[in-house]
């Protein structure tokens, strides 16, 4: 008799569980916003270049100095005449500059 007391209480369980709905889930997203913007190698600052990918304060003083010397770039792979500013290093930042 108690036997079956605990096989009726463990499928009054079952059968309550299978009834209550299940929890539900939110997903949240959070939007980030990324600024698509170009920096502008005939005008922008030392600190302005260095925020390009493999550009650090060495090679953006050379930027400035070639502007200096020669008045600025004509197209964007003119920056390639700058010392240290390689087709690889090039690649890395073509669609980030702009004149």
């Amino acid at each position: 008799m108690l036997v079956l007391g605990i096989v009726f209480i463990v499928i009054g369980i079952g059968l309550n569980l299978r009834g209550q709905e299940k929890p539900k889930v939110e997903v949240i997203k959070k939007e980030i916003k990324v600024e698509n913007r170009t920096v502008n190698i005939n005008t922008a600052t030392m600190a302005e270049l260095d925020t390009l990918p493999g550009i650090g304060p060495v090679t953006a003083q050379k930027i400035v100095d070639y502007r200096s010397s020669y008045g600025g770039f004509t197209k964007i792979e003119d920056i390639q005449k700058v010392s240290g500013i390689g087709p690889k290093k090039y690649a890395d930042i073509a669609g980030k500059i702009s004149i």
